[in-house]
């Protein structure tokens, strides 16, 4: 096991960090046509039936599909969540 960092790893440290940030908030903007064509896909190759597909773009978005979904309880969109 690993115990401690030579030269050359400590010097990799803000690079990848700085890569895992840039990944993580200014990457490539998120194209919801790709999304949803992929989740089709991947259903569509493993013999279900695709799901609804919700996409939100913020916490607060979360929320309210949250909130919209539970009001629609009973129904079929409220079964597959």
């Amino acid at each position: 096991m690993l115990e401690t960092l030579n030269k050359k790893q400590l010097k990799l440290i803000d690079k990848k960090r700085d890569e895992w940030l840039k990944f993580a908030f200014g990457g490539d903007r998120f194209i919801a046509s790709k999304f949803y064509k992929g989740i089709d896909f991947i259903y569509s190759i493993s013999n279900l039936k695709s799901p609804i597909k919700i996409y939100v773009d913020s916490p607060l978005g979360t929320q309210y599909a949250c909130v919209i979904l539970r009001n629609l309880k009973g129904q079929q969109v409220w079964q597959q969540v």
